[in-house]
């Protein structure tokens, strides 16, 4: 995500990184509007300038390393500026490195690569931890997704709650299901009709010696044939994010979130 007010900076950093990354590319001109993408959105990578109208660099970074969803996303800030002490203060905030103007196309893509590295292998040792050291209690949860973005958000969004496993399809799940006994499994409402099937009626005839619940995300509730399927309940897909968080906990773990105005 490229967070900058300035049209000219803004198109050569896209160009940098269409040029040299495999990425999907979201812009937003100043700090508020890019709040507002943020609803739905939870980029890998964030690039911020810190002088913007509106809502600067500052006041944003401030926003998102208070917030859960955001508190550990890499922040690239961009300045002009020269001042030591303003990075100093960006750095206690938790941005992981910054780029001054006017920009150097191969420090850019040095930089960034330097932060993909380092966030692959921290992937790799959560990992290791996750599926290896299963000693902090967390409940086990089998997500049936073939949608690799839905994936991605729901392993942000839900990581610190659940050990997550993926299967794309019912036969994979059966797989799952068998191999690692997750006490909950989440299903797509995007994954095929036949696919349900299998899990709702091949692993609930399995379930009677392990127990296991079985919940249904959809998008639309009224699309959602409970003749055909037997769910233990249906997770509405929320378009913002913190809410959609909040609405699977509340369904799978039974746990009332109270919001703090």
């Amino acid at each position: 995500m490229i967070i900058e007010d300035d049209d000219a900076a803004r198109t050569l950093i896209r160009t940098i990184l269409q040029k040299n990354f495999a990425c999907t590319i979201i812009e937003a001109e100043n700090g508020e509007t890019a709040l507002s993408i943020l609803k739905t959105e939870i980029p890998n990578i964030i690039l911020l300038d810190i002088s913007m109208p509106v809502m600067d660099g500052s006041e944003l970074l401030s926003l998102l390393r208070s917030n859960p969803l955001f508190k550990t996303v890499p922040v690239l800030i961009i300045t002009a500026m020269g001042d030591k002490e303003l990075v100093g203060s960006l750095l206690s905030k938790g941005i992981c490195d910054y780029l001054l103007k006017p920009i150097d196309v191969p420090e850019t893509v040095k930089r960034i690569n330097k932060i993909i590295a380092k966030m692959l292998a921290q992937k790799d040792a959560a990992h290791v931890t996750k599926y290896n050291n299963l000693d902090h209690g967390l409940p086990g949860l089998l997500l049936v997704e073939n949608d690799n973005k839905a994936k991605e958000q729901f392993h942000k969004l839900l990581g610190d709650r659940f050990i997550i496993y993926d299967a794309k399809n019912g036969t994979d799940a059966l797989s799952a299901f068998e191999k690692l006994s997750p006490r909950y499994i989440v299903v797509s409402d995007k994954i095929g009709l036949l696919d349900k099937k299998i899990i709702t009626q091949r692993i609930g005839e399995t379930a009677t010696e392990k127990e296991v619940s079985i919940f249904l995300i959809a998008t639309d509730t009224k699309v959602v044939s409970l003749k055909v399927f037997t769910f233990d309940g249906i997770i509405v897909k929320l378009e913002k994010l913190e809410e959609f968080r909040d609405e699977v906990i509340k369904k799978v773990l039974g746990e009332e979130i109270t919001i703090i105005s």
